[in-house]
């Protein structure tokens, strides 16, 4: 009776064991597919964020190329405008001095200046 009794509680142990192992075994393979569900995300995760950063150093590059093409018309722009600023000192002056002959002779300072005037031959 005793040593019956023994064995019906060790098969109640290894029936017990049996369940504990078949549930860490489920455990595990839902560990593992979590796992490998995971590991999926992860790697389309960082696809995304390649393909956002290779896009995002592709945007910086066009607005760097497009900010550098804008500082060469600036440039270029202020150039024009300079020599535009010397070329008014320089008939200004002219003018000037073409009044002060005119102030002498009226004139002929007048005639003098309708033909030596750049402006006066696009007329």
């Amino acid at each position: 009776e005793d040593l019956l009794r023994r064995a019906q509680e060790e098969f109640r142990k290894v029936a017990c064991w049996r369940k504990e192992i078949k549930r860490l075994k489920d455990e595990l393979a839902a560990s593992s597919e979590e796992s490998s569900r995971l590991t999926r995300r992860m790697q389309e995760s960082q696809k995304r964020c390649r393909a956002l950063a290779d896009s995002e150093k592709a945007q910086r590059q066009a607005m760097q190329e497009e900010r550098e093409q804008w500082e060469e018309e600036r440039r270029q722009l202020e150039s024009q405008r300079s020599s535009l600023q010397r070329r008014v000192r320089q008939l200004e002056v002219q003018c000037a001095a073409g009044a002060a002959a005119a102030g002498s002779e009226p004139s002929k300072g007048l005639q003098q200046r309708r033909t030596s005037s750049p402006v006066a031959g696009r007329r």
